[in-house]
Parts: structure tokens; C-alpha cells; sequence
């Protein structure tokens, strides 16, 4: 971690096994999450820079993380098409991270790519982007019952990065 202003080293992180592919943290400055392209996940404490639990395996190659706007949301996408939800106050009572796997997009069998998340400034919906040759498309979902609300589709080439305005009322 980095003061960019003074350029000083603040704390190291622990090391990954392979490529960091994603870095993020909560808008609270409580959480850091980096994964790597081996599927390697890490939960960081951001005062500290301890790790807040034991690397978390089985996740596939991770594409995409977000955190919700209060850091209460985590959300994970996957090279396989896996997204995976979870609330992060239940990590206080675990000694373990519990991420549900939530749902699996396909495409003729096959798992596509989630390579792009965001959370609207509410913190009631998270936006998912796909990217394969038939399902190039926005997913946005509705957190409390999580569950898919409607698709938004017409983005050729794929969907690689998505951003909310400050005041929600837009999705770029």
C-alpha cells in the first residue's frame, strides 16, 4: 500500500502464487480485496494490511471484484461465468469467507466471461458485464433477493469495465 502524495510505502500485502488480476477496495477504506489469474483470492484489512482470512481457493480464474459503496456487498466474476455474492458482515462471526455462488452464465453449454462489475451508489443493485459472441450484454440484479432483473443487451465486442454516476442515474 501507497501514500501517492508523500510516495511512501505504507504496508506490503501478502504474496499471491501468480498474476494479480484484480484489486479493489471498499469505499470505506476497511476492506482490500486481490485476486490472481490462478483463482487466489485475498480479503485485506486496509488500516493493517493483514490478511483478514486464509487465501480463499476454488473461485476459478477471477476476472472481476466490486464492493459495495458501504463495503456491506462482495461481489466475484469468474473466467468460467461464476458470480458469486456475499455480505460481508458475516464475516465477522466466520473464520472463513462464505461466498455463495450465486449463478453461472452460459453460452451454449459453455461459461462465459464476467468481466465487469459495479454496484450502484444505493448499494440495492450490482451490475454484471458478459462477454462472449452471443451474450455481450449488462446483467443488473437487485441485492436483497439476489436476483436478476433484467438484461441489457447490444454491446458488441464484449463488456470490460462498467461505472455508475455519482447520483446512480446513469450506467456507462
Amino acid at each position: 500500500l501507497w501514500d501517492p502524495v508523500l510516495g511512501e510505502k505504507l504496508a506490503i500485502l501478502g504474496r499471491h502464487t501468480s498474476a494479480v488480476r484484480v484489486v479493489t477496495s471498499s469505499q470505506d477504506d476497511r476492506w482490500i480485496v486481490s485476486a490472481s489469474t490462478n483463482g487466489d483470492m485475498r480479503i485485506w484489512d486496509a488500516a493493517t494490511g493483514d490478511a483478514r482470512f486464509p487465501s480463499v481457493q476454488g473461485l476459478g480464474g477471477v476476472r472481476s471484484a466490486a464492493l459495495g459503496p458501504r463495503g456491506e456487498w462482495l461481489a466475484v466474476g469468474n473466467t468460467e461465468g461464476r458470480l458469486y455474492l456475499g455480505r460481508t458482515s458475516e464475516w465477522a462471526q466466520s473464520e472463513s469467507l462464505g461466498l455463495p455462488h450465486v449463478h453461472t452464465y452460459k453460452d451454449n453449454g459453455e461459461g462465459l466471461k464476467v468481466k465487469a462489475l459495479a454496484f450502484d451508489p444505493r448499494g440495492t443493485c450490482l451490475v454484471v458485464g458478459t462477454n462472449c459472441d452471443s451474450d455481450d450484454n449488462v446483467h443488473l440484479w437487485e441485492l436483497a433477493d439476489r436476483k436478476e432483473l433484467r438484461s441489457l443487451a447490444g454491446h458488441p465486442g464484449g463488456v470490460e469495465c462498467l461505472r455508475y454516476s455519482p447520483d446512480g442515474k446513469r450506467l456507462a
